[in-house]
């Protein structure tokens, strides 16, 4: 019964993840619709042809995208407070030291690898019309 629990709230987040970024993604395609368009007072932005476009081209990267929020954002937020401690510790310890020589070294590698999981890909998705490795 609680692994039911466990499972309905994935799925509730995941759910959730995936709609929002539906819709930020259809948001992202009329604004570069708008951005590219000559006479920008007179535009029309077709939403059902973008929404259209955005389910067959990239609706399997949007699922990609929730599912990573899913698993990232946990680890994301403790080596955020991770190195948040980390820069605040005193810096006389040897100890403190060592794990700010470790530590820190994967927390910037992390960082870089969740650049990947933003907003931006969103973005980049949506001017170019790539799928998400080109995009990423």
């Amino acid at each position: 019964m609680r692994f039911l629990a466990i499972a309905s709230l994935f799925e509730f987040h995941w759910m959730l993840n995936t709609f929002t970024l539906i819709g930020d993604c259809i948001q992202c395609f009329g604004m570069s619709h708008w951005f590219f368009e000559r006479r920008k007072e007179t535009v029309v932005i077709p939403v059902g042809k973008i929404t259209k476009m955005m389910i067959y081209n990239h609706l399997g990267a949007i699922i990609l995208l929730a599912i990573g929020k899913i698993f990232f954002k946990p680890i994301r937020l403790f080596l955020t407070n991770l190195r948040r401690v980390l820069r605040t510790a005193k810096q006389y310890s040897n100890v403190v030291r060592f794990f700010q020589a470790c530590c820190l070294v994967c927390i910037h590698s992390n960082e870089r690898f969740f650049r990947y999981i933003s907003k931006n890909l969103l973005v980049q998705m949506s001017i170019w019309g790539e799928d998400f490795k080109k995009s990423a």
